[in-house]
């Protein structure tokens, strides 16, 4: 800046400013694993990919509360749900949000776990030649909290598969000696 006085052929100068480029880093990040998990397998690890900026810091931000300035993330979800992850580069006054797949739509979807709200007796006498009919009713929810179809595999003790796709089992329409044992279901979403 030059100030000059019109009268008169003097000046006074400003103080001197340096002016540097600052890059803005281009927050972006990957994810080794589908979008889509259920609770018991719900660890995520979250790659930053940003490209190199010098003084670059940065901050991730989990829907659920979580927030971490490491480099990367690893994060185990505790609960069913659909979440958003973001990560903020910031260098030198300058900043950018990146997000799942670069969209505001990307979000994590961990379903719950079947939930067996009826189980099956832990003794059941039948007399030969009467029907065997066992059931269990279970739920489960997914991550928009939505109940899912459940899938039903029976067994007979140690682990043989004897029964359909159906909350009840009731194949056994003439029970014989040969019919007594231990019987379990497996209950998947």
């Amino acid at each position: 800046l030059r100030v000059s006085n019109s009268g008169c052929n003097t000046f006074v100068e400003s103080q001197k400013v340096m002016v540097s480029f600052q890059q803005k880093p281009v927050a972006s990040f990957t994810i080794a694993k589908p979008l889509n998990a259920c609770i018991d397998d719900a660890t995520y690890t979250f790659i930053n990919s940003t490209p190199a900026v010098p003084g670059v810091s940065y901050l991730w931000n989990v829907s659920d509360g979580t927030t971490s300035s490491n480099v990367n993330l690893t994060h185990q979800f505790a609960n069913a749900g659909s979440y958003t992850v973001t990560l903020t580069a910031s260098a030198g006054g300058c900043s950018s949000v990146g997000k799942i797949n670069n969209s505001d739509a990307g979000r994590i979807l961990i379903d719950g776990l079947p939930i067996i709200n009826k189980n099956l007796p832990a003794q059941v006498s039948v007399k030969k030649g009467d029907p065997i009919s066992l059931d269990v009713l279970a739920v489960a929810t997914n991550a928009e909290g939505q109940q899912m179809t459940l899938s039903y595999a029976w067994y007979k003790m140690p682990a043989t598969r004897i029964g359909t796709n159906n909350n009840v089992f009731n194949v056994i329409n003439s029970a014989l000696v040969s019919d007594s044992g231990r019987y379990y279901v497996r209950v998947n979403n």
